[in-house]
C-alpha cells in the first residue's frame, strides 16, 4: 500500500512579502507559535515578527499579532506565560542589524529593549534568563525581569563568539563556541550565586516551619 503524504491536510499560514527565517512553538501552549520573517530574503527591507495560534479544529492558523522592525529578523526565541494578547507575554528576537530585541506584545509595537547580539537562547531552567553571544567576543547573561543591564558579561574568547546552547539536563550549564576554535562549557557565576541564595532561603523557610 502506497501512502501519499501530500494528500494530508495541514494548517498553513501565509506571510506575504516576508520570507520565513525561524519558527518556534510556545513552551507553555501547544497551539501557539512565533515566526521571524524578513523582506527580500534578509538582504534589504524590514522584518516582521508574527504571533500565531492554531485554531481549535486544527484546520487553520490564526494571526494574534505582528510586530515590525526596520531590519530583517533572522531568529526568534519565545518566553511567555501565555501567547494571549490580553495578558503579559515577552519574546526575544535576533535581527540582521546585530541586535537582540526583547518584545512585549501587549504593551508596545516597539521592542522593550535592544542590545548587541547575533545569537541567543532562553534558559530551560529559568524562563526569564537569556544568554546571548556577540561579535565583540562576549557571552552575556540577562534576567529580563530585572531590566536591560546584563547580570554578567563573560570574556573568554579571542575572536567572534558565534554559537551557544543551554544543557537541558544540567541546570544553568551553558556551552559557547567561537572563531578562535574554542568551545567552553561552564555555569555562569551570576546563576551560581542565584542558586546559592535560593538554597539559603529554602533552608531558612524549612527551619522556621520545624
Amino acid at each position: 500500500m502506497r501512502f501519499n503524504f501530500y494528500t494530508l491536510k495541514m494548517p498553513t499560514f501565509l506571510t506575504p512579502g516576508r520570507h520565513g527565517y525561524s519558527v518556534r512553538f510556545s513552551r507553555t501552549r501547544p497551539d501557539a507559535l512565533a515566526v521571524a520573517t524578513s523582506q527580500y530574503y534578509g538582504l534589504a527591507g524590514g522584518g516582521t515578527l508574527f504571533f500565531l495560534e492554531i485554531a481549535p479544529d486544527g484546520t487553520t492558523i490564526l494571526e494574534l499579532q505582528k510586530l515590525e522592525w526596520t531590519d530583517g529578523l533572522f531568529d526568534v526565541l519565545v518566553y511567555a506565560a501565555t501567547f494571549s494578547p490580553h495578558s503579559s507575554a515577552t519574546f526575544a528576537s535576533v535581527s540582521g542589524d546585530g541586535h537582540l530585541k526583547l518584545w512585549s506584545c501587549t504593551e508596545s509595537s516597539r521592542p522593550a529593549a535592544a542590545v548587541k547580539a547575533h545569537d541567543a537562547e532562553f534558559s530551560p531552567h529559568a524562563p526569564a534568563v537569556i544568554a546571548a553571544v556577540s561579535y565583540d567576543f562576549t557571552t552575556r547573561i540577562w534576567d529580563i525581569k530585572r531590566g536591560c543591564d546584563p547580570l554578567e558579561t563573560i570574556r573568554h574568547h579571542s575572536e567572534f563568539t558565534y554559537g551557544l546552547d543551554w544543557n537541558t539536563l544540567r541546570p544553568h550549564q551553558l556551552a559557547d563556541c567561537g572563531w578562535d576554535s574554542l568551545v567552553h562549557v561552564f555555569i555562569p557565576r551570576s546563576l551560581v550565586a542565584q542558586n546559592q541564595l535560593k538554597n539559603v532561603k529554602e533552608v531558612i523557610v524549612s527551619s522556621q516551619e520545624m
